[in-house]
């Protein structure tokens, strides 16, 4: 976390221990399972997967 800290920034608010805690919690197995076992396709879990952690955890989400 600390580097992804450092390169990109945490969203306001955002302590590395509890952006930590998110990204472990959100990369789960268990979203992805639950979430193909609702038709969704390895393609739409991986979009979702990459915007929710963005929008979550990064100062700027989008940019680069």
């Amino acid at each position: 976390m600390a580097l992804l800290a450092e390169r990109f920034g945490l969203r306001e608010g955002l302590d590395e221990v509890t952006g930590t805690d998110l990204l472990m919690m959100l990369s789960s197995s268990s979203p992805y399972l639950t979430l193909r076992s609702y038709g969704w396709t390895g393609e739409q879990y991986t979009d979702w997967l990459t915007d929710t952690l963005a929008k979550q955890l990064l100062a700027h989400p989008g940019r680069r």
